[in-house]
């Protein structure tokens, strides 16, 4: 329930109530979904923030202000089966204060997918009734769709065909057909070309439009025609969080956002996030995370550099809604090298730990069978700590050089006295 006081303009103050009941239920062994998306009821003095800023626009009238008094929403969705395809059906109706106005709408449709195709038709009834001023108006209007997209993997890489056709009654029949697709290494590129033409109105139309998506921000341009107007339009947009490590730059992002921070991995593209990768410093932004919910912000280990390890490539967050949340990777930078240890001339025990010394987060490493221990996060020189028991016969130290050259793979075979 929600109560509003609003001061309307040239009528003083008022208030009003607002009160929305919202019920769903999924019946998964029929593949069922039934919802009552949306009953809501409001007192004539309900006033939301739109409506009442309008009142202090100039030229504004109450006489013509359309108020919702009820409105009821069903829907139920049907998946009839893996190759059967899914069946919908939606109901509307919709009454306002002040005038005898009512809105009724029912809408059906069906969608289904053949070897990559895919296609769906769809019909709807809407009916708007009202009675202002003695006069009574009844419009109805039918409309028909039917829409397929088959791809074209076969000649042109994550593209597809699609074709619209619509014909409404009263009214007209319009075509649609047109090309749209992803381009670049991640799919950073979606574009979308489209002709049509209708019966009435807009007669023959089009339109070419490209959305990039990268690191720091999102780029759109589009051009579009038809009978009465040309439209070139191009835009920037992007997202920017101040924390304590610094500044970082992202694509837009709404309510609800992941910082991800992977200090040192620079480049490193996010799973399931189109265009988003660590910036120059390891920072990066995951947009629009899902508020109150178990949400997994993982790295594509593939797409590290070459110097950089990651203790965990995958964080869980569950954020409330407008939060900024934190996901800390810990990155190891540097030389990577798989290392023989010997010490008086034998290999170092099995499950001796070594770590690197003068660094205050040690990580430890456990060596295997025959002395070998994976290393990562070396410096071109420096000093490992080795230790397999408490006494001091059971420690000792290997002093360090790492070769110059650097094998395809990255990693250097080493060996290490010592001593």
């Amino acid at each position: 329930m929600i109560n509003a006081w609003s001061t309307v303009k040239d009528q003083g103050k008022t208030d009003g109530q607002s009160v929305r009941l919202r019920y769903s239920k999924n019946f998964y062994e029929t593949g069922t979904n039934f919802a009552i998306a949306g009953y809501r009821y409001s007192t004539r003095d309900y006033y939301s923030l739109p409506e009442l800023m309008d009142t202090w626009r100039s030229g504004y009238s109450s006489l013509y202000r359309e108020q919702a008094r009820n409105r009821t929403e069903l829907t139920l969705n049907q998946h009839l089966g893996q190759s059967a395809g899914a069946l919908s059906l939606s109901l509307l109706r919709e009454d306002y204060w002040r005038t005898n106005r009512r809105i009724e709408s029912v809408s059906t449709s069906y969608n289904n997918s053949y070897n990559g195709i895919s296609y769906g038709v769809s019909y709807s009834f809407n009916r708007n009734s009202s009675d202002f001023s003695g006069n009574r108006t009844d419009a109805k209007d039918r409309i028909f769709s039917f829409n397929v997209s088959m791809p074209l993997s076969r000649w042109l890489p994550n593209s597809w065909a699609n074709y619209t056709v619509t014909s409404s009654k009263p009214g007209s029949v319009s075509h649609s057909a047109g090309l749209s697709g992803t381009a670049l290494e991640n799919n950073n590129l979606a574009w979308n070309l489209r002709q049509g033409y209708a019966s009435q109105g807009t007669g023959n139309s089009g339109n070419l439009d490209a959305d990039y998506r990268g690191t720091y921000g999102e780029v759109t341009a589009g051009y579009g025609y038809d009978q009465t107007m040309k439209r070139v339009s191009y835009g920037a947009e992007g997202g920017v969080i101040i924390h304590s490590k610094g500044v970082t730059l992202s694509q837009p992002f709404g309510n609800t956002a992941a910082l991800v921070e992977a200090e040192g991995a620079s480049g490193v593209q996010l799973i399931n996030q189109t265009g988003v990768k660590t910036d120059f410093r390891g920072y990066t932004v995951v947009p629009n995370v899902a508020p109150y919910r178990r949400s997994d912000i993982a790295l594509d280990t593939t797409t590290l550099p070459e110097d950089v390890d990651l203790a965990l490539s995958t964080q869980s967050v569950v954020p409330t809604r407008g939060a900024i949340v934190h996901a800390r990777f810990s990155a190891r930078v540097g030389g990577r090298g798989i290392m023989t240890l010997t010490h008086n001339g034998q290999p170092v025990p099995f499950g001796a730990m070594v770590v690197e010394a003068n660094e205050q987060n040690k990580q430890g490493y456990i060596v295997g069978e025959a002395g070998q221990v994976y290393l990562n996060g070396l410096k071109p020189s420096g000093t490992l700590l080795v230790q397999w028991g408490k006494s001091e016969s059971k420690k000792c130290r290997i002093n360090y050089t790492l070769p110059e050259n650097k094998p395809e793979n990255g990693i250097r075979l080493l060996n290490g006295i010592c001593r």
